[in-house]
């Protein structure tokens, strides 16, 4: 139940990342029966001790800038801009 960073491997060869504060809780949901990505594999490729919002983003962004992930976008981040 951390925080952390995450990868879904989908069936059509593409990759989704994400960020969330609790892991397992997200992870539940995007592979439920009636999730976005039911069926796929779920990686956890960091995770943070205590959750905190910027560093959480700071972590996306740093794996969006060096990957092109095809089902992201930045717009769609649930994390306050960083001013």
């Amino acid at each position: 139940s951390k925080p952390g960073i995450y990868l879904i491997s989908c069936n059509d060869d593409t990759t989704y990342l994400g960020a969330t504060k609790n892991l397992r809780k997200r992870a539940s949901g995007h592979l439920s029966h009636s999730g976005r990505f039911h069926g796929q594999i779920f990686h956890v490729i960091e995770t943070m001790e205590t959750f905190d919002a910027l560093v959480l983003r700071e972590l996306e962004y740093k794996y969006l800038r060096a990957f092109k992930f095809e089902h992201n976008s930045p717009v769609a981040s649930p994390y306050p801009n960083r001013e």
